[in-house]
């Protein structure tokens, strides 16, 4: 789940594959995809969360962590019309410093 610690806000993050419910499964939403008419009927939209840092596993499974600068943040859709109101994080194909060290999508950092 991710807090908006402004609004005091939780909110579940995705859906785990075998959970129960009808929101898209998974927790990741591909740039690309997102003028498609499947996330349109969710009713979603673009939101920033700003962690501190963000962590991702490579390909040997070990946990990679990137820092983030205090002006930036990850974009997010969240399904204002799914159940529980769910975030799921916008991702890109890995370019540049990235491609030796995880896989092949990374969040979308804006800010």
């Amino acid at each position: 789940m991710i807090l908006f610690p402004e609004q005091d806000l939780w909110l579940p993050w995705g859906r785990r594959k075998g959970q129960f419910g009808t929101r898209p499964e998974g927790g990741w939403a591909r740039q690309e995809s997102l003028a498609k008419p499947y996330w349109r009927r969710w009713e979603p939209t673009e939101v920033m969360v700003r962690p501190v840092r963000w962590m991702e596993k490579d390909h040997g499974r070990t946990s990679q962590w990137f820092e983030l600068r205090e002006d930036q943040g990850i974009l997010c859709l969240r399904l204002d019309g799914a159940p529980g109101t769910p975030l799921y994080v916008v991702t890109n194909p890995v370019t540049g410093e990235y491609l030796a060290e995880i896989h092949d999508r990374i969040p979308v950092i804006v800010g």
